[in-house]
Order: structure tokens, then C-alpha cells, then sequence
């Protein structure tokens, strides 16, 4: 696994201005997500990305693919339920090596054909709010998640939640 603390800061500082970029250059969700999606696995080793994004109006976290399209109506969460559902409720990145305290998540995951059990898990925060929530999946076989990811995937949700929050208000 990669070492975030040995990446320069110039590094690090190119990576954000490029994420920041492309992000806010989105014309729609569909080209946000795939920015999100190609920017993370660009980053990370991962095998698989969900993002869930908050309904405010359903009050419920709604996966969506990379094509951009809300997946089937049982792809809902509410907050506190399942994964993205309690990152959502408590704010706070999680890092999870076993589903079986997130049963919701475990059947929307298997739905979507995700087999690993071992996540990243972000809140998608702008302003004290919270916007959505990006899971990002590693292969059984990996070593164990190190605090410096968790820490760099904080960041990294910092500057989508930035691109989404710059989406819906132009989209309003």
C-alpha cells in the first residue's frame, strides 16, 4: 500500500488543484461522478467506488452508478442506516474490515456485484453539511488500511463535496 507521508507536498498539492479542477469544471452529475470515480482510482488501489448522495428532500442517502442515474429505488438509505448512513449521521470516516454490523450496505453492495468486505468510507461534507458519502473498496487480499488513507480520502471528500455543492447550485 501506498504511504501518503512520503508523497511530496508539491505532489499532494498538484493532485487537489487537479481534483478541485476537473470537479468544478463538471457541466452535470454524470461527468462529476466519473471525475470522482477516475480520480479515486487513480489514487488509490482500490477494486470498487460507490457514492451515495444525499436526497434532502427524501431525507435518505441514494446510490448512484457511474453513468450518473439513481440506481433502483431499494439502493436507499436513510440516516444512520448502514454504512453511509451512520458516516452520514456521525460526520466521521470510517474504516471497516467486516460488513456484518451494516446489513443494508452488505445487500446493496452484493447487488451491485462488490465483494469486499474491506472499505473506506467518507462523508461528502460542505459546510457542515453533509452532501453524500464515497465508499471506496480494496481486494481481500490487501494489507490493512493505514490512518494516512483514511486521512487523504478526508481530503479528497473534502474537494468532491466541494464540485457536488458547486453542481447543485448550479443546477438550482
Amino acid at each position: 500500500m501506498l504511504d501518503f507521508s512520503e508523497i511530496p507536498i508539491e505532489t499532494k498539492t498538484t493532485v487537489l488543484g487537479k481534483i478541485h479542477e476537473e470537479l468544478q469544471s463538471a457541466p452535470g452529475l454524470q461527468v462529476l461522478l466519473e471525475n470522482v470515480y477516475l480520480l479515486i482510482q487513480e489514487e488509490f488501489e482500490c477494486s470498487e467506488i460507490l457514492v451515495s448522495i444525499f436526497d434532502f428532500y427524501r431525507d435518505e442517502l441514494v446510490y448512484y452508478s457511474p453513468g450518473s442515474k439513481p440506481v433502483l429505488t431499494e439502493f436507499k438509505l436513510k440516516v444512520g442506516e448502514g454504512l453511509a448512513g451512520v458516516v452520514a449521521a456521525s460526520h466521521l470516516s470510517r474504516r471497516v474490515e467486516s460488513l456484518q454490523e451494516y446489513a443494508p450496505s452488505r445487500t446493496i453492495f452484493q447487488a451491485f456485484g462488490v465483494t469486499s468486505e474491506h472499505v473506506l468510507a467518507s462523508p461528502l461534507i460542505r459546510r457542515g453539511v453533509v452532501l453524500g458519502v464515497v465508499e471506496v473498496f480494496f481486494p481481500e487480499q490487501s494489507t490493512r488500511f493505514t490512518e494516512a488513507e483514511l486521512r487523504y480520502l478526508r481530503v479528497i471528500s473534502y474537494q468532491i463535496a466541494t464540485g457536488l455543492n458547486y453542481f447543485r447550485l448550479r443546477e438550482q
